[in-house]
């Protein structure tokens, strides 16, 4: 059985083919406003400038960004030819090759900050000394000291930070939570994900650009982590990371972080007294319950253009952009902020502390894993 979640009642002020996706059933009208302008009025454009013009800037980050409501007017990259190219198509763009003259010459109130992590530090700390507000891509530093420091001057500053931890925004984690706060779903008892990849040579980088999506899903569906067990084995070429978790709550998380397989796959199973939730590769969901399973489910449907079938919206990277563009219009915090940033960091920490073989470590400040 099929159990499509409603849809707004009012089609009338949308496109034509927004209302056809709509009646499909994926969307209600909280995930409408979720994802912004492309699928609802849009929002008094922004002006921001990028410093960092690689592949996941120019073909990821800012074309979500545009289509939440911010406008292109700088950018910056030590390799000049590389900032011109990421002008194209975006109108009058000025162009620099140090960041601290576009921070001196700019008009942009929000920076946007893609690069290596020693970037999103230093740069980071040098555009919130200017007042603006900013988007750093993930990990906002290496460390969770590191990611303190950017804290206190984003609070002396009076300025917000929104953090690339796209995942929290993809509709179908969105609609997992949705679930969770009325029966027959109720407080996750267990949270299992496999989130896997291609073999990534550095541990840290491991951690730090692909396993910080699924610590920060676990702490954002589970709560504060206080004790964990952390399987770790090499294989020459890939690698085996098994984080067992208790939270504060009582509950238990179990995450395989690997590198051993071609691609990417992740999959989320959430599951408490007697119904189970599932999320494969933020494209299909099924949540089912009761002694028989009755199960309710859905998919994306390709052969209707359209939001539902838009791996940008579907992996939460328009989401992102519209809650951060919502945060700087309004007096929110972005949700996926410093806190979530540093919360995830102090648990991939430990898991890079970690020798081969099983570790048993307690979290110093399991308080901090709660998200507010």
């Amino acid at each position: 059985m099929t159990n499509k979640p409603s849809a707004s009642s009012d089609d009338s002020t949308s496109p034509t083919y927004w209302s056809s996706v709509a009646r499909l059933g994926f969307y209600r009208e909280d995930w409408v406003t979720e994802v912004g302008p492309a699928l609802s009025a849009p929002p008094t454009p922004i002006p921001y400038a990028m410093i960092g013009c690689g592949l996941q800037a120019t073909t990821v980050v800012s074309p979500s960004a545009e289509r939440a409501g911010f406008r292109l007017s700088a950018v910056c990259d030590v390799n000049r030819a590389r900032a011109e190219r990421a002008t194209l198509g975006h109108g009058d763009v000025r162009v620099y090759s140090e960041y601290q003259q576009l921070l001196r010459e700019t008009d942009a109130e929000v920076i946007f900050v893609c690069g290596p992590p020693d970037l999103h530090h230093t740069a980071g700390l040098a555009v919130l000394e200017s007042g603006r507000h900013l988007f750093t891509e993930k990990p906002p530093a290496w460390s969770s000291s590191d990611v303190a420091k950017m804290q206190d001057v984003a609070a002396r500053a009076g300025r917000k930070v929104a953090v690339g931890l796209n995942k929290r925004h993809a509709p179908l984690y969105r609609h997992a939570m949705e679930l969770l706060k009325s029966p027959p779903y109720g407080p996750p008892r267990v949270f299992r994900m496999s989130y896997s990849h291609w073999p990534v040579a550095e541990l840290r980088d491991h951690l730090f650009f692909f396993s910080v999506h699924a610590v920060d899903l676990c702490l954002q569906f589970m709560g504060p982590i206080e004790e964990i067990a952390i399987g770790r084995r090499e294989f020459g070429g890939s690698r085996s990371l098994t984080v067992y978790a208790e939270h504060s709550s009582g509950s238990t998380s179990v995450l395989a972080l690997d590198t051993t397989v071609a691609g990417l796959r992740e999959r989320l199973d959430l599951s408490g007294d007697e119904w189970l939730i599932s999320v494969d590769d933020v494209t299909s969901i099924q949540w089912a319950h009761g002694a028989m399973m009755s199960t309710s489910s859905w998919q994306p449907h390709f052969a209707v253009p359209g939001p539902s079938s838009d791996s940008y919206v579907l992996a939460g990277y328009v989401g992102e952009m519209a809650a951060f563009h919502r945060a700087i219009s309004s007096d929110q915090e972005p949700e996926a902020g410093l806190d979530a940033a540093r919360r995830a960091i102090d648990v991939l920490e430990l898991i890079g502390e970690s020798p081969e073989g099983i570790t048993h470590r307690r979290l110093e400040h399991a308080a901090a894993g709660q998200d507010n």
